[in-house]
């Protein structure tokens, strides 16, 4: 891989590793990535020798300056209220809006543009690539007594009320049969 700015091919290389192990990593001007030793997960920034230009590993797509890529976990919710399917993806982004952004087209991908983008809730960005086992979504809902409506969510206003805008909401929940709380 030759640095897009200067052509340089020598870079400093940040990967998230597994284990306490020196790796020689050596990346091809195809991008392929040999490893000498050890397992690591590709992502990040890889720094030109030369002029320091960062560069984005996935994609060897120039960074703006002062950019850094960073591992994040999203959990999104898929939008059928009958199955709490969870659709999980390990990203790298500047921050956690764009980690959201990525992984919402990445969820629309997947299920072959099925879906829009803001068809799937978020339930979790977290920091760093976690591996999530036996993961367990609960049907919680959102309640406004006032106007007595079921909440909605969306990227601006978060959860709150269709009626009224409130989010002051009585959480809960819910079986599927029971009320909703008084």
């Amino acid at each position: 891989m030759k640095c897009p700015k200067c052509g340089c091919e020598d870079f400093i290389v940040t990967c998230d590793t597994h284990d306490s192990v020196t790796y020689l990593s050596t990346i091809d001007d195809d991008g392929n990535i040999d490893l000498e030793q050890g397992d690591m997960d590709y992502w990040g920034n890889a720094e030109c020798d030369e002029c320091g230009a960062k560069i984005d590993i996935g994609t060897g797509e120039l960074l703006e300056p002062g950019v850094d890529l960073t591992p994040f976990t999203v959990l999104l919710l898929y939008p059928d209220p009958d199955n709490l399917e969870i659709f999980l993806a390990h990203v790298c982004e500047a921050d956690a809006d764009a980690a959201l952004a990525s992984t919402r087209k990445r969820a629309v991908a997947a299920n072959n543009g099925s879906f829009d983008l803001e068809d799937f809730t978020p339930v979790g960005i977290f920091s760093g690539h976690l591996e999530i086992e036996g993961l367990v979504i609960k049907n919680t809902i959102g309640y406004c007594k006032k106007c007595e409506k079921i909440a909605t969510w969306n990227d601006v206003k978060g959860l709150h009320c269709p009626e009224c805008k409130s989010k002051d909401l009585s959480i809960f929940e819910w079986d599927g049969e029971s009320e909703y709380p008084e």
